[in-house]
C-alpha cells in the first residue's frame, strides 16, 4: 500500500516537472507543403530549434524566457508570435519574400 502511494506521488511530481513545450508545423503559404530546416527560435536567446522533414518543430517553453517567438527561412518572410502557449499547437503559413534585385553588377 505504502509502496503505489509513493510511486502515485513520485509521478505525479515529475509529470508537474517536466518542461513544456511549443509545437507545431511551418508550411509554405501558396502550395501548404511542409518547409524544412525553418528556423524557430527565441529572438535575442539562443534558444531554438529547426523543423524536421514534415515541416514540424517543438521548442521547449523555458519560463524565464519573455521574447518572441520567430519562424523564418530564407526566401521567405520571417513571422513573429508575441503571444504564445504551449498548450497550443501552432500552424505557420511562410510567404515567399517579394525582395528582388534590380540590377546585378559584375
Amino acid at each position: 500500500m505504502k509502496l503505489d502511494f509513493l510511486v502515485l506521488i513520485c509521478l505525479t511530481v515529475s509529470s508537474l516537472c517536466k518542461a513544456q513545450s511549443i509545437n507545431g508545423i511551418v508550411l509554405d503559404l501558396k502550395t501548404n507543403a511542409p518547409i524544412e530546416s525553418a528556423a524557430v527560435y527565441f529572438d535575442n536567446t539562443t534558444i531554438g530549434t529547426s523543423t524536421n522533414d514534415k515541416g514540424e518543430f517543438e521548442i521547449e517553453q523555458n519560463t524565464n524566457v519573455t521574447s518572441d517567438l520567430i519562424i523564418s527561412f530564407l526566401g521567405y518572410e520571417k513571422v513573429t508570435i508575441s503571444d504564445y502557449d504551449a498548450d497550443s499547437f501552432y500552424k505557420v503559413l511562410l510567404q515567399e519574400s517579394t525582395n528582388t534585385l534590380d540590377e546585378v553588377i559584375i
